[in-house]
């Protein structure tokens, strides 16, 4: 099963958020009041380290969603998809110059319209915007970068496209904006926060994490709170620390997606070997 796969299966299976158990809540209200929890710090490399030791030991057991705050454009990726796919359908030199005009507004759209909901203000071109969502693995990296490489040719050299390489360039575009709009779904649906048990009813292992999206300030953050017998100092990474950022992030979409459409132990060995600190 492909990366895009699982997103795609995720989106169609994702419609609703998860409800939050009223068992776990009233568990961490009875752990937050025991005066015996000390504090502990916990580091990104803490947190990845923790998943590997636990997490087939835990379920996720709820949370919610983020509230998005979308672009006002006045077209949407699907727009210039749409155009492009009328451009396709005639073969003039014209139409398919008009074509790669409009897949290449549509990738760019995305991109932004991800990062916009994220509510990253980072100065970022568009290889750079490809890099991070590489990063994530929100689609597999070959495809991004034939799609990039399909572009620079078409946007530096002055020569009308091939109808086959525009028929591959379409077919990326699209699967692209399937991929990123699935991952903005995941996180309108559990992102906001996600919270694992321990599967024995009297452990207290347990962990949370979610992001935070602030319309009053335009930033956001990521947290992880881990509980194994103590309570944690919460980790808290926000895109000033970029690399730390991107890597917290793919772990939360890694967990969504292990919630529901792929095993725990798949989560595990997606993991990172090194991680950023």
């Amino acid at each position: 099963m492909t990366k895009m796969l699982i997103y795609s299966t995720f989106l169609k299976n994702y419609t609703e958020s998860f409800i939050i158990v009223n068992n776990h809540m009233e568990k961490k209200e009875s752990m937050a009041s025991t005066d015996e929890i000390q504090p502990i710090e916990v580091t990104f490399p803490q947190f990845v380290d923790f998943l590997r030791s636990n997490l087939n030991d835990l379920d996720h057991s709820g949370g919610f969603g983020i509230s998005p705050n979308f672009p006002e454009f006045d077209l949407m990726p699907q727009n210039y998809l749409a155009y492009a796919n009328i451009a396709l359908s005639d073969s003039s030199d014209a139409n398919r110059i008009n074509c790669i005009s409009h897949l290449k507004r549509a990738v760019e759209c995305e991109a932004d319209t991800f990062f916009h909901v994220l509510q990253i203000s980072r100065r970022m071109n568009f290889p750079q915007k490809l890099e991070a969502l590489e990063r994530l693995e929100l689609m597999p990296s070959r495809s991004i970068v034939h799609l990039n490489r399909i572009r620079n040719k078409v946007e530096h050299e002055y020569s009308v496209p091939e109808i086959d390489d525009l028929s591959v360039y379409f077919d990326l575009v699209a699967g692209f904006i399937a991929a990123i709009e699935g991952a903005i779904y995941m996180l309108i649906s559990i992102g906001g926060l996600m919270e694992w048990d321990a599967q024995e009813e009297n452990s207290n292992l347990r962990f949370s994490i979610g992001l935070d999206i602030s319309d009053s300030t335009q930033t956001s953050s990521i947290t992880v709170c881990l509980y194994e017998g103590k309570a944690c100092s919460p980790y808290k990474v926000s895109p000033d620390n970029w690399d730390a950022f991107l890597d917290t992030l793919r772990i939360l979409f890694l967990l969504i997606c292990g919630a529901s459409v792929i095993s725990k132990d798949y989560v595990i060995s997606l993991l990172p070997a090194t991680p950023a600190t």
